[in-house]
């Protein structure tokens, strides 16, 4: 690129002190021309760019807003421009996503061309990634399915533990957005890193649940060994089940999280939304397994005035039964008093017989 052939605002950043310094420059000059699809001023100006990296950003960002402004040609002929090759891959992807037929075939060919020529372990992984990434946006799931097994295969091959484990991680975490869900559980294998298995194997659970392949879900979840990752798999998969109406297996993956906090929350949030559906019986039976006293008297309080507001008041003198029957303590028991206030104004015989099992409570407490 020749200086005189850069416009007047380009001649005078380019003859600014400072590689750096006018690259950055450039690069501005370069976004604005091409936001007013000037577009041939926008290429040279991206050219000129002394610093290599920030002149690959330039152009590659040059070339997506040529394709989504469907300048087909001109987009390619940049492309063509970017170093080093391997930078090309995702330009020519998305290039390859806006054609057709053997055009489309074409870019994603020579992308994979360039990806089998390189070298280096690392930057062939990350780049056959984005290869297989961009197969299954261009409807190409055979032909992503072969690069997703080559790019496994190379970057289990890095020779640094740390560099590999992140590398397998990201690597996992693209075939969960992809929906490759053998493909995730085959790389998970791969990483010795548990902490690193833990982020990719609780990805996979979200986007099974997600996807509503509930058995999938739970398997990989309950196989996790960081705590904090595995709860928070088990809580996404319990809500997606109970979004899914799904209440029983709702109920049962909430169970199984061992640790009582979020445990508590599952449980509270789906006792909420079996009262929104009226499902007095089973939201009843949710909101007594709450083991804390405080958010388990929270979901009684929340029940029992939708079961008011439902007129459903033998469903609301059971749940006050059976909760007195759970108490342990004077004062546990005396806060499910405000419960029976409505019952009582209702049927006021009720208020002796609740005034006889309050006397019984408070003396068997007593012993």
């Amino acid at each position: 690129m020749q200086k005189n052939q850069l416009d007047p605002a380009a001649m005078i950043a380019y003859t600014i002190e400072g590689e750096q310094q006018s690259s950055h420059t450039l690069d501005k000059l370069s976004i604005a021309l091409a936001q007013n699809q000037q577009w041939t001023e926008a290429e040279w100006t991206a050219r000129a760019i002394e610093d290599i990296h920030i002149r690959t950003t330039a152009l590659s960002r040059l070339t997506k807003m040529l394709t989504e402004a469907q300048q087909w040609e001109r987009a390619e002929l940049v492309i063509h421009a970017i170093e080093p090759s391997w930078e090309r891959v995702v330009p020519l992807g998305l290039l390859a996503q806006k054609q057709k037929g053997e055009k489309a075939i074409a870019l994603l060919t020579e992308a994979e061309k360039i990806t089998s020529s390189l070298k280096e372990r690392h930057i062939k992984a990350k780049t056959l990634k984005d290869l297989g990434h961009i197969l299954v946006n261009c409807e190409q799931l055979q032909w992503a399915n072969r690069i997703w097994i080559e790019a496994i295969m190379v970057t289990a091959s890095i020779w640094d533990d740390s560099e590999r484990a992140e590398m397998l991680r990201e690597l996992g975490i693209v075939l969960v957005q992809s929906h490759q869900w053998e493909q995730v559980a085959y790389v998970a294998r791969f990483i010795k890193v548990e902490k690193e298995r833990a982020i990719v194997l609780c990805s996979l659970t979200e986007e099974l649940a997600l996807a509503q392949r509930w058995k999938q879900a739970k398997a990989i979840a309950l196989v996790i060994k960081d705590k904090d990752k595995r709860v928070k798999a088990l809580l996404v998969l319990s809500n997606e089940l109970a979004l899914a109406q799904q209440w029983e297996q709702a109920r049962a993956i909430a169970e199984t999280i061992d640790s009582e906090e979020p445990r508590t929350i599952v449980l509270f949030n789906l006792s909420e939304k079996l009262i929104k559906f009226q499902r007095w019986e089973q939201a009843a039976e949710i909101v007594l397994s709450i083991k804390p006293i405080q958010k388990r008297t929270e979901a009684l309080q929340s029940l029992s005035f939708h079961l008011k507001s439902a007129n459903a008041y033998e469903a609301l003198l059971y749940l006050i039964q059976r909760s007195w029957l759970q108490t342990t303590t004077r004062a546990e028991a005396l806060t499910l008093l405000p419960f029976a206030n409505d019952l009582i104004s209702l049927k006021p015989e009720i208020g002796i017989a609740f005034y006889e099992a309050i006397a019984w409570v408070e003396k068997f407490l007593a012993g």
